[in-house]
């Protein structure tokens, strides 16, 4: 627990191969549940997750009907039920988060009680485009792009999500990973081309929307039980577009980077191509000890 919250993990599950650098992570003083929402449908992965129970004593899990696992985007509606108790604190991650920075746990804890302001708070999330938009890394931060051509050029392109991960995996202690504390709202979610007010009122693709990914959020349970999250997500395509366009284009909330914590997720959809795949994350078990 933490300042009279229990502090609860929770993992949309869940693809082995990743999850086995994100789970020997998840580690704290502080966590009082790692919570496994087995959302996938493949037998193998499956296998892994039920394991899992033999080797984290905190782990519990939740089932999702098959019927719904189908449409992934149905799913990710579906799980937002469990994750609204008021006397908690939710870290949601994705379960291709491959690194986390040692104390992000714990400082990310005290930053979250210090501003109850903010409905997310996120870390700087390496292969995120938003994040990435932020940084000093000149060499791909693509200068004479406007922040709308930015986004979408991380988010589709396996050649920059790797370029970002071989930089992070070489330069892991580097200055330029921590930033001011950023935080956003209502400009965040708006074109940045012409028509601003004419694109946003009528419906909009997710995945052309200026937004975060929601990699890696930690939010109050309260919060989204007060917003009702877990039946107005269904407003939206996903979960991320109601949590990052929806909920700040109609109501005065603001999330907040932390930059001084990060993690590192490994790709999008867009990204399933990426290059030296098994190399990355084999680097990345190396950096963090396994």
């Amino acid at each position: 627990m933490y300042q009279g919250y229990k502090v609860k993990v929770f993992i949309f599950a869940g693809r082995e191969q990743t999850m086995r650098l994100l789970m020997p992570q998840i580690k704290s003083d502080y966590i009082d549940e790692i919570i496994i929402a087995k959302n996938t449908l493949n037998t193998s992965d499956l296998k892994y997750l039920s394991d899992l129970k033999n080797h984290f004593a905190k782990i519990k899990y939740i089932e999702v009907p098959d019927h719904i696992k189908k449409n992934n985007h149905t799913s990710w509606k579906y799980l937002y039920q469990f994750m609204q108790d008021e006397d908690s604190i939710y870290f949601k991650m994705d379960d291709d988060v491959i690194y986390i920075e040692p104390g992000y746990f714990e400082k990310t804890l005290k930053f979250r009680c210090e501003h109850p302001e903010y409905l997310c708070i996120f870390p700087v999330i390496v292969n995120n485009p938003y994040c990435c938009t932020r940084l000093k890394v000149h060499p791909l931060m693509f200068a004479k792009m406007n922040l709308y051509d930015l986004q979408k050029t991380y988010f589709y392109s396996p050649k920059y999500g790797a370029k970002l991960h071989e930089l992070f995996l070489e330069f892991p202690h580097a200055d330029w990973w921590k930033i001011p504390n950023h935080e956003f709202g209502r400009e965040a979610v708006f074109f940045q081309n012409k028509n601003h007010e004419e694109n946003v009122s009528k419906f909009v693709p997710w995945h052309y929307v200026e937004r975060p990914g929601i990699n890696s959020i930690c939010y109050f349970g309260k919060d989204f039980k007060k917003l009702n999250v877990a039946k107005r997500v269904h407003e939206c395509y996903n979960d991320e577009l109601f949590l990052m366009y929806n909920v700040l284009k109609n109501t005065n909330y603001k999330h907040c980077i932390y930059g001084d914590t990060l993690v590192s997720h490994f790709a999008f959809s867009g990204q399933t191509t990426l290059r030296n795949r098994n190399d990355i994350l084999a680097r990345y078990k190396k950096l963090i000890g396994g």
